[in-house]
């Protein structure tokens, strides 16, 4: 009786612990359900709230024509001013195969939480970008629905070849790229020194130096112009394209008597300079300069990169008359003088009168009375006679007419500058024409008996 007792308490005991396992059994069931529904649910919001869908649902729905018709009206193309972005957009789609299945890739770049960003292709060709935007509220589990911001072109450059522009320039000269000019934005602080510039310009007072332009990246074929219009060449150069602008475009001849110090851009002239022998213009004149010369030195200067600018040095008196053919004079001058400004008046005006009219003996004596006999100058105007018969009437009205920069060589000789610019009217027995005139000449005189005569005239000009 004992034991049957001791048996039915023992199962009693073991009644709680299997009510205990079954608890919890159907609990786990439960839980294990419970979360079969929130993964379903988890799983099926993921899905529709991919921004992969968004895209892959736009690219199913449209073709490649449609969605880079759509991309042009919003070019992000990051290039400089001196491209066109929708011109660079047409020619990288003429090298892409359109015909290819697009395909996607997220732009890590570019992306952020709140606006995804991908990039769109043709095979290997880039064709647009897409970036999303969260459409209404979210569904939970921290996810959201999207829908597209923008499809826009940005990346392409990504997958250029690019290059910059170096151009090295004079300070002040303008030059464009693709037309139009380049500012100051892109000009670098530092300045490059020219390699090859002549002794006269490393003398000068301010060495010419290049300023420099940096412009990039480029990513079409590019034009570099100066102010004229004309196309520099270029070096290419670790993937930089040198332009330099100025390649030493002046030339400068100077004529100036061999004791006169003469400065080119402040850079003094020396012997060493002078191009060609000294040419003494008093040459043959011995008997009326006592042994004195007026030697006359050239100096011819290439490839300067500045504008010449001739002047005296140290205060000199002189002065200097520049012609065309980028040709200067210099002549010392002692101030005026009116007995030698006479004699060169009354000799010019003779000179005149029997070359601006019709042939008539009185005035062609009366020039060979102002010119001493034996000189060149003497024999030439003698043997003109005969071609000066045929030569029209001319009327001539001055419209500046000067004698200056008189220089006594010897007692008895001295030099002069003699320049005009003159309105002239010839006619002859069948025409009428105007024309206007300028010229200058530098002449030698010689007293003879008293008198002032012309010994030798030589034209200034090249």
């Amino acid at each position: 009786m004992e034991n049957n007792t001791q048996t039915v308490k023992q199962n009693k005991k073991k009644l709680p612990w299997g009510a205990f396992l079954g608890i919890w059994a159907g609990a786990l069931l439960l839980l294990g359900a419970g979360l079969c529904v929130f993964l379903y649910r988890y799983l099926a919001i993921y899905e529709v709230t991919r921004p992969e869908a968004c895209v892959e649902e736009l690219l199913k729905n449209n073709d490649v024509k449609t969605l880079t018709a759509l991309a042009k009206e919003d070019l992000r193309l990051d290039v400089t001013e001196f491209e066109n972005p929708d011109v660079l957009y047409e020619e990288y789609l003429k090298n892409v195969d359109l015909t290819r299945e697009m395909s996607y890739r997220a732009d890590n770049k570019r992306s952020t939480d709140e606006h995804p960003s991908f990039v769109v292709q043709c095979g290997a060709g880039i064709v647009f970008d897409i970036s999303l935007k969260i459409k209404g509220e979210s569904p939970g589990f921290h996810r959201n629905y999207w829908e597209v911001d923008s499809i826009y072109v940005a990346s392409v450059t990504d997958t250029l070849p690019s290059t910059q522009a170096v151009v090295d320039v004079l300070p002040g000269e303008k030059i464009f790229l693709n037309g139009k000019e380049i500012s100051d934005a892109y000009l670098e602080e530092s300045v490059v020194e020219i390699e090859d510039l002549t002794d006269i310009e490393k003398r000068a007072e301010a060495v010419p130096v290049f300023e420099e332009y940096v412009i990039g990246p480029l990513y079409r074929d590019i034009k570099v112009t100066d102010e004229e219009g004309n196309v520099l060449s270029y070096t290419e150069d670790g993937g930089k394209y040198r332009y330099q602008a100025s390649t030493g475009k002046y030339r400068v001849v100077i004529h100036a008597p061999a004791d006169m110090e003469v400065e080119i851009n402040g850079a003094k002239l020396e012997a060493a300079d002078a191009s060609v022998n000294g040419k003494n213009l008093a040459e043959g004149l011995d008997d009326y300069t006592n042994g004195a010369g007026y030697p006359v030195l050239t100096y011819e200067f290439d490839n300067l990169y500045l504008p010449p600018e001739v002047r005296l040095a140290d205060g000199q008196k002189g002065s200097i008359i520049a012609t065309a053919g980028d040709s200067f004079y210099v002549f010392a001058d002692d101030g005026n003088d009116e007995e030698k400004s006479e004699a060169a008046k009354g000799y010019f005006e003779s000179y005149m009168r029997y070359s601006a009219y019709a042939f008539q003996s009185g005035n062609y004596y009366a020039l060979l009375s102002r010119i001493l006999p034996g000189t060149e100058l003497y024999r030439y105007v003698a043997n003109s006679r005969d071609a000066m018969i045929w030569a029209s009437a001319t009327k001539t009205e001055y419209k500046d007419l000067r004698y200056e920069n008189i220089h006594q060589i010897s007692e008895d000789c001295f030099v002069c500058t003699i320049s005009y610019d003159a309105e002239m009217s010839a006619s002859s027995w069948y025409k009428k024409y105007n024309y206007e005139l300028k010229n200058a000449y530098e002449v030698i005189f010689v007293r003879k008996d008293g008198v002032w005569l012309a010994a030798a005239m030589n034209v200034l000009g090249e």
